[in-house]
C-alpha cells in the first residue's frame, strides 16, 4: 500500500504535465483561429457594404472608428474591436464586443485610403496579440468609395 503511493505521488506529476502543456497549446491555438476568424468576418461585412452600394464610410483616427455607411459601424474600445448596426455615431452607446481581449487583444485598427490609383482602394488592418505571439490582417478593398475623415 505504502510503495502503491509513492508511486502514484510521483509518477501523476510525470504522466499529467504533457496533457496540461497540450492542453494550453490547443487553448493557444483556438484563441489564434479566433483572431483570423474574427478578420475573415471583418473582410467579408466590408465586402458586403460595397456590394450593397453602402460606399459613404467614415473614419475617425482619433478615436479608430470606421462607420461604412447608415448599415455598420467599427471601431476598437480597450483591446475590442466592437460592432454596432443601425445609423449611429461612433460616440453612441450600444456597441457590442467582437472578441475577448483576455483571449485576443487588439492593438489596433487602421484604415487608409490610396486614391492615386484609377480605382480607389480601401485598406483596413487589425494588430492583435494572442499570448506572445503578434497578429496582424490586412485587407485591400476595391472600388468607388466616398471617405470622409
Amino acid at each position: 500500500m505504502l510503495i502503491s503511493a509513492i508511486f502514484m505521488l510521483v509518477w501523476v506529476p510525470v504522466f499529467s504535465r504533457p496533457l496540461i502543456e497540450l492542453d494550453q497549446r490547443l487553448t493557444h491555438a483556438r484563441r489564434v483561429q479566433h483572431f483570423y476568424q474574427l478578420a475573415g468576418w471583418l473582410d467579408g461585412e466590408l465586402r458586403r457594404t460595397v456590394d450593397a452600394g453602402q460606399i459613404n464610410w467614415q473614419w475617425s483616427a482619433a478615436t479608430q472608428c470606421l462607420l461604412l455607411g447608415d448599415e455598420l459601424g467599427l471601431r476598437l474600445r480597450d483591446g475590442h474591436l466592437q460592432w454596432r448596426g443601425g445609423n449611429r455615431s461612433c460616440s453612441d452607446g450600444y456597441w457590442s464586443n467582437l472578441n475577448e481581449s483576455a483571449h485576443a487583444y487588439i492593438e489596433s485598427f487602421v484604415f487608409t485610403l490610396n486614391t492615386t490609383e484609377p480605382t480607389p482602394q480601401a485598406f483596413v488592418s487589425i494588430a492583435g496579440r494572442v499570448g506572445d505571439d503578434l497578429l496582424n490582417w490586412r485587407v485591400r478593398i476595391d472600388g468607388q468609395l466616398s471617405v470622409s475623415y
